[in-house]
């Protein structure tokens, strides 16, 4: 609980970050924080919807794929190292069913973006 809350209210992005860190780090076992997760997807802070993207990953399961569509709309935000870690994330999440949203990805400016779209297309064996 205390994790979840310090992911969407502390007034310091690190601390926001860090804290998703934790989220991802736990892994299945935080299934109960993923709608907190996902409410960080809509952070002001770059290195916060990244961290997010890379939590709901980790959390799998039903839990974070009440959240694929939100986790998906992140292949569009304007920063690379959020692309990359909702592509990431939704590799880890077998979200196939985004495969053409990622596949879009081939094409970005971003070679760090390319790679992680190039790594989920793999791991689905398209």
């Amino acid at each position: 609980g205390a994790v979840a809350v310090l992911c969407v209210s502390h007034g310091q992005e690190e601390v926001r970050a860090a804290a998703l860190a934790v989220v991802g780090g736990v892994g299945a076992g935080a299934a109960s924080h993923a709608g907190a997760v996902a409410a960080c997807f809509a952070d002001e802070a770059v290195a916060v919807r990244a961290a997010a993207a890379g939590a709901l990953g980790a959390v799998g399961g039903e839990a974070a794929a009440a959240h694929l569509e939100r986790l998906a709309a992140l292949l569009a935000d304007e920063d690379a190292s959020v692309r990359g870690a909702a592509a990431s994330a939704l590799a880890r999440l077998d979200a196939q069913e985004h495969a053409d949203a990622v596949a879009d990805l081939l094409g970005d400016a971003d070679r760090s973006v390319r790679s992680a779209a190039t790594a989920a297309m793999k791991r689905w064996g398209m």
